[in-house]
């Protein structure tokens, strides 16, 4: 027994361990931070950078168009469609690449796919090599969706091209039409036609704008343009370069030439299959002294008496060995690639004393790409720069890394790499939107440089093929609709994961977890998820817990299950060398694997064990003294191994590490993970990662793939949770007793192993139907994947969606989890990154993103602390997380003001959380990015002038704003708001003091902020209501006006061209400005919650913000018109006005399974439209009876043959009939309604009218609205038949499963910007006897109440006298959203 001294040296050896373990990564993190490296210390970016300035020289003197290249095309090499498929090859054309003056080397080959949705494809590659080396591109099919594309859109046959050869035969160009997808898949469902009856026409919105790729052969260069305007052009300054993989030279042989590298490559070609021609060229190999440099260097490693000396000697002694460099001369006419223009420390070098061993030298490529008629650019996550990106001396870096408290402001490499760029290019002849998607996973480097008009891009990563894609479209939709069909659709996030996160590194217990949730639900502050960081696994060995400090796990998570919250935990990739770790077992002493894993196949197979195969490399290897040995590198555990992702059957394994058979706590449903480390960091390595020379599956240098090692992670967690996820339904149907599962936590084996034996009736019958996912269940060793979910949903239901947050990210990490911009630091220049990091996400695809509130590093002030809060409650993830060595940030531990304010925020997120959840579906279905900057709503009002005229004060407004969907635009101070030390400092002075806008100037404790609200150019096309019949053609005096309003308050402002600018003076408890785009409906629910969970009981309501145009009733003659002008965006119908005024969605579902692919949800389109068409219908004064009950109306009841004398009978039948959810109080909820049955004796839109007066007001009514909504079906992509496939509404499903939900029924719509006040205001709802037949003659209308309140003009205009109101309309739950039956309509 342990005495109590020598207990108490345990604990304090335990904590100094910990405390020594935290302090080494600290000081690690910030030792290396100032080592990153960058395009001055990167050799292969130098090499490049050299042949750029080369070329450059020579060409500086041409005039413009003119240039010269080392590359030509071989003309009599170009094949198109066709002849492609012949050759086995899916390209639309192919060439070949010859040196300009060496055409004897061997050519490189190109291959361009052109897709009729405006996306080319350029991928180069070599012919042949001096030496054997893999290039790594992409696995068909796994970043870029390949197949959707080939099958649908790829251009493989003449017919669908203009073909023409230029006279002089040194260029070719072709030309094909665009397809619009998003458009063509965009179309309205056909009950939302019928809904829309008076219109006569439907156009389908195709575009018609024609591509056109121009290929000129001496010099290469490739020109796009759209309807003749040049969009890209491809090396247009010569700067294409792409390095042969050549021997390395050894030191004996230094004066070798390069008659003989031809020499070694004309005796390859001829040695295929000739064993004699193979000896000639072994033999001319040793005799020019071609060697393995593989075993040439990595043997000093060991030579410790050259440590002992020092770096110098050890570096001397490197360079003697590798000897001379193979160096072609500085005539233009010797070179070959950049490497021949600089060398130096091409095979190796030494960065922060860590030698870098390049064993295939030097193999980089690299071009660059003018984008034309442009001057702005966007994208390029992740860096810490401006939205607009900026021109820096060095270049931008694309190589995830472990960068602790970065710098704002800088180009340097950063956690995550999505190398996407995309320009506006913005005037009256075309305004389209193109991008440049590098798919390069090496490290990259881009380079930009502004012209006139124009912006020149330099691209060049270390190695690998050269793989590139061109896009253009005409709208934004139509752009990320065809970027998502290439990269993969988002995935449909849980609706508690845009809730309110708490999360805080610290060495926490199971009871300060409880405690943290009761805390919150006491201060009335809503959250759905606690966090745990490394400090609650057993010594920080991720899949386990610290048994100490978390004594009843289930009993934690069945507490935070109650209230609807989750537990989120951390998985690093890294894992401990512990022969006692379970996790390090399994990866180590697994031998076997089942042959049948899961492979390319589209269905689900299922597993027989047969013969095993053992698994070659579970880990990162390194080279070292001619063997290989796993990579040991130093993390948070200590020394770790790193399990190589490349290898499908290692993220197999890892993939099961997720299930409840090794990880008990997986039988709860509320658990999600947050996977960190994953660039991955390394301690002990250089720039705090892998080294570049370590190797994966398949003899890939980790310097080819460094990128994707994040991807990987992240997509092997995914499908171990979704695989846990249908294993836990399989288990929850079969196990009665909730206390098996409490047993298996403590238990070794799994619960299916209990549950399996003991199935049920109903389960064997269900799962008869399939027998393949009988036995991927029974066996515990299938994972799934996303193809796997709709042919499972059809199986098995109620399969729980994952919740995962990833901080390294790539191309195509969007289709699996969030993401969040690192460790920031607690400081205003850190909060000012805010924005433009998350915007530059979204920008790139991955949209579900945010930063640490409050930063991660250091303590903020109670000033910084709000403010980063009124900021967050905007982005799409909102998580407060800090460092082990800063304070507590729960809100309650900033003082009692302090919290009041932050819970209002809180609670306004999650008033907010329904509109949260609709843009982030329009986000998963269509593609559509959550946060954009401020610039493409100019591109989208066609506001040319506003974006010709200031650019300087667009930049600055764009840092401090953004938008938020189609909806609001949201302003942020740059400033130091803190007041606590009076420290009035403002960040960035030097660059904003000499411009006009006020970016945060403090005066007595306020700030004054200068808010940008664009405006939309000069309607010229819009049709507005004639009512009065003038001869003469009238234009609404608003025609060049356009109208935002303030969220949460009576205030809106009127934009012009000379009024878009105003100064708000904030104060630290105002909240940031935020304000909602005319022509917009919210969906928000007011109600007490403590986690999202529980607004499935609050009711939903709706604010309507009108677009001010519309709602014109001020004219004045435009003799100028000679003919009224149509307007093309809104519907109109043979002189009969049907103007959309405004319109939102609402999408629906259990927010939290997959369900929703089986047809379980909604998705809502609401309009409010200005409707002259009703005043046509007549109406008929019936019995008044004002003490009649206000009834709800049940649409499943027959109304066709009751009339108001049988008023009591209809009244028992809908009590009977009513929604169990609905309160009895509904009857008697507007006090001076009356009920109405439609009279079946009577004509078609007969209806019953309570008074002579009512009838009277309806019938001299000047102006009629409408409110109504329609029910859209969404898209999936389905991999079964490779389409997109429509998934429609299983109306029966939702009308079972949700009878106890509240949100279904609409409470309240509350219209802003009305020019008119109402009168009377009535619900109609129509008898429907199925979903595409609702009978119009069969109807009750109810008059419902509502308020009216002025609102008020804020921008100060003196010429604008316009009166708007706001109309607060009470439905009281007789709308039921799940019936597309109902109308509101407003007579004024």
């Amino acid at each position: 027994m342990r005495s109590n001294k020598s207990y108490g040296l345990y604990k304090f050896a335990m904590a100094f361990n910990k405390a020594a373990r935290s302090f080494m990564g600290v000081v690690l993190n910030y030792a290396k931070r100032k080592k990153q490296r960058n395009e001055e210390t990167s050799p292969f970016a130098i090499r490049y950078r050299a042949f750029r300035d080369l070329i450059n020289n020579i060409n500086s003197g041409n005039s413009d168009g003119e240039f010269f290249s080392i590359w030509r095309v071989d003309c009599d090499s170009i094949t198109i469609c066709e002849e492609n498929l012949k050759r086995g090859k899916s390209s639309t054309l192919s060439f070949m690449l010859l040196n300009t003056y060496k055409s004897d080397l061997p050519p490189l080959e190109v291959d361009i796919k052109l897709y009729s949705i405006g996306i080319v494809r350029f991928i180069v590659n070599e012919t042949d090599q001096f030496v054997k080396m893999e290039r790594f591109q992409l696995p068909y099919n796994e970043i870029i969706k390949d197949k959707l594309l080939d099958a649908h859109f790829l251009i493989n046959s003449r017919d669908k091209l203009k073909i023409t050869q230029a006279k002089d035969d040194n260029s070719i160009s072709i030309e094909f039409e665009i397809v619009d997808s998003f458009m063509n898949n965009d179309l309205d469902t056909e009950s939302e036609k019928k809904m829309r009856k008076n219109l006569t026409e439907f156009e389908e919105k195709i575009s018609r704008k024609v591509f056109k790729l121009i290929l000129t052969c001496n010099y290469f260069k490739v020109e796009t343009f759209i309807d003749n305007s040049l969009i890209h052009t491809i090396n247009p300054n010569g700067n294409f370069n792409f390095e042969r993989v050549r021997p390395f030279i050894s030191k004996s042989n230094p004066n070798i030439k390069k008659d003989d590298l031809m020499k070694i490559s004309n005796a390859k070609k001829t040695s295929k299959g000739d064993i004699s021609a193979g000896k000639i060229f072994d033999s001319i190999e040793k005799k020019i002294g071609v060697t393995n440099y593989f075993g040439e260097i990595p043997s000093l490693l060991k030579e410790r008496k050259y440590h002992k000396k020092g770096w110098g000697v050890f570096e001397s002694k490197l360079k003697e060995s590798c000897g001379n460099e193979y160096v072609n001369g500085g005539n233009i006419m010797e070179i070959i690639d950049s490497y021949d223009v600089y060398s130096k420390n091409s095979w190796y070098d030494i960065y922060d004393r860590f030698p870098d061993y390049k064993i295939y030298g030097p193999t980089c490529i690299g071009t660059d790409i003018r984008v034309h008629n442009t001057s702005n650019l966007y994208g390029a996550s992740e860096h810490s720069t401006e939205v607009n990106l900026p021109e820096y001396s060095s270049s931008y870096r694309f190589y995830n890394l472990d960068v602790f408290t970065y710098k704002n402001d800088k180009p340097d490499a950063l956690y995550g790499s999505i190398p996407l760029v995309l320009s506006v290019h913005n005037d009256e002849k075309n305004s389209l939107i193109s991008g440049i998607l590098w798919l390069n996973p090496s490290d990259t480097f881009m380079d930009i440089k502004r012209k006139f008009n124009k912006i020149d891009t330099w691209w060049v990563s270390e190695t690998g093929i050269m793989d590139f894609i061109l896009m253009v479209s005409d709208n934004f939709g139509s752009f990320y609709y065809n970027y998502h069909m290439l990269t993969g659709f988002p995935t449909l996030t849980p609706r508690f994961g845009l809730g309110k996160h708490q999360s805080r590194w610290f060495n926490c217990k199971d009871s300060d977890v409880l405690e943290l949730s009761s805390t919150f639900e006491e201060n009335k502050i809503p959250l759905d998820s606690i966090w745990l960081d490394i400090e609650h696994l057993n010594k920080r060995k991720c899949f386990t817990w610290n048994v100490e400090n978390f004594k009843n796990v289930p009993e934690m998570l069945g507490e935070l299950d109650i209230k609807g919250r989750n537990l989120i935990v951390i998985a690093d990739p890294h894992i401990s060398i512990d022969e006692n770790y379970h996790v390090y077992n399994k990866l180590q002493n697994q031998p076997y694997l089942p042959n049948n894993i899961l492979g390319d196949d589209d269905k689900v197979i299922p597993i027989t064990i047969t013969k095993a195969q053992r698994i070659s490399n579970p880990w990162i290897k390194i080279r070292n003294h001619q063997e290989w040995e796993d990579f040991v590198g130093i993390c948070w555990p200590g020394k770790v191994k790193y399990p190589d992702f490349l290898n499908p059957k290692v993220r197999e394994i890892y993939s099961s590490l997720y299930t409840n058979k090794h990880y008990p706590i997986m039988n709860y449903s509320n658990i999600g993970f947050w996977i960190d480390m994953n660039e991955p960091s390394v301690f002990s390595s250089s720039e705090l990662t892998l080294p570049k020379h370590s190797f994966h599956y398949n003899d890939i240098e980790h310097r080819q793939v460094h990128n994707l090692y994040g991807y990987y992670h992240l997509k092997s967690t995914f499908n171990g949770l979704l695989t846990c996820a249908a294993q836990r339904i399989v288990f929850l149907d079969n196990i009665s007793n909730t206390n098996e599962i409490v047993s298996s936590f403590h238990e070794s084996y799994s619960a299916i192993d209990n549950a399996l034996p003991n199935e049920n009736e109903r389960l064997n019958d269900r799962l008869k139907q399939d027998k393949s996912i009988l036995d991927l269940i029974s066996s515990g060793r299938k994972i799934l994947n996303q193809d796997n979910l709709l042919e499972l949903g059809n199986v098995i239901k109620n399969i729980q969606r994952p919740f995962i947050l990833t901080r390294s990210f790539y191309i195509g990490s969007h289709c699996y989890g969030f993401t969040w911009t690192g460790d920031n630091k607690a400081d205003y220049d850190s909060f000012s990154s805010v924005i433009s990091m998350n915007v530059s996400n979204s920008v790139c695809g991955l949209s579900y993103t945010g930063s640490d509130v409050g930063g991660f590093y250091g303590h903020p002030c109670k000033c910084l602390f709000i403010n980063w809060h009124k900021l967050s409650i905007w982005m799409p993830f909102y998580r407060v997380h800090s460092h082990i060595d800063s304070p507590k940030r729960e809100p309650w531990e900033f003082g009692g003001e302090v919290l009041e304010y932050i819970r209002k925020l809180v609670v306004t997120r999650y008033e907010l959380l329904s509109f949260w959840y609709t843009i982030s579906s329009l986000y998963s279905f269509k593609g559509k990015p959550m946060l954009k900057p401020l610039n493409w709503l100019l591109f989208e009002f066609k506001n040319y002038d506003l974006i010709g005229k200031n650019e300087s004060i667009l930049k600055i407004c764009e840092c401090q704003s953004f938008l938020l969907g189609d909806t609001f635009l949201i302003f942020s101070t740059l400033q130091n708001q803190c007041t606590c030390k009076k420290n009035n400092n403002s960040l960035k002075s030097n660059d904003y003091n000499n411009n006009v806008l006020n970016t945060g100037y403090i005066a007595n404790n306020y700030t004054s902020l200068s808010v940008l609200l664009p405006y939309k150019s000069k309607r010229k096309n819009q049709k507005y209501p004639n009512s009065f019949n003038d001869k003469k053609h009238k234009t609404c005096m608003y025609v060049d006006k356009t109208l935002w309003y303030e969220y949460n308050s009576f205030n809106f402002f009127v934009l012009d061209n000379k009024n878009y600018i105003y100064d708000y003076m904030l104060d630290i408890e105002t909240p940031f400005p935020c304000f909602v785009k005319e022509g917009c409906i919210i969906p928000y629910q007011s109600g007490d919650v403590l986690s999202s969970a529980q607004q499935l009981q609050i009711t939903t309501r709706l604010k309507v913000y009108l677009e001010l145009i519309n709602t014109c009733d001020d004219y004045y003659i435009d003799e100028q018109l000679k003919n009224p002008i149509k307007n093309t965006k809104n519907i109109t119908n043979s002189g009969n006005e049907n103007m959309i005024l405004a319109q939102g969605n609402l999408f629906l579902d259990d927010g939290i399974s997959y369900n929703y692919l089986t047809g379980e949800y909604l998705m809502n389109t609401f309009y409010f439209v200005k409707d002259e068409t009703i005043r046509n219908k007549s109406f008929e004064l019936s019995d008044s009876d004002n003490s009649k009950p206000d009834l709800y109306f049940d649409s499943s009841i027959d109304t066709s043959s009751i009339s108001l004398s049988s008023s009591s009978t209809l009244m028992t039948n809908i009590m009977q009939k009513s929604p169990p959810m609905t309160p009895s109080s509904v009857f008697s909820s507007v006090s001076s309604s009356s009920f109405y049955s439609s009279m079946t004796s009577q004509s078609d839109y007969v209806t019953s009218i309570t008074s002579l007066a009512e009838s009277s007001i309806i019938s001299s009514s000047k102006h009629i609205y409408e409110i109504y909504s329609v029910h859209k079906s969404i898209q999936v992509y389905n991999p079964t038949t490779n389409q997109i496939s429509r998934i429609n509404t299983n109306y029966d499903a939702i009308r079972n499963k949700w009878i106890y939900r509240n949100d279904i029924y609409l409470e309240t719509i509350s219209v802003f910007g009305i020019i008119h006040k109402p009168k009377i205001i009535l619900l109609n709802i129509n008898n429907i006897t199925s979903e595409s037949n609702i009978n119009l003659t069969n109807k009750v209308i109810k008059k419902l109440d509502f308020t009216l309140v002025n609102l008020e003009d804020a921008s100060g205009s003196k010429s604008s006298k316009l009166e708007l109101y706001n109309v607060e309309i009470n439905v009281a739950k007789l709308v039921n959203l799940i019936n597309n039956n109902w109308r509101i309509t407003i007579y004024v």
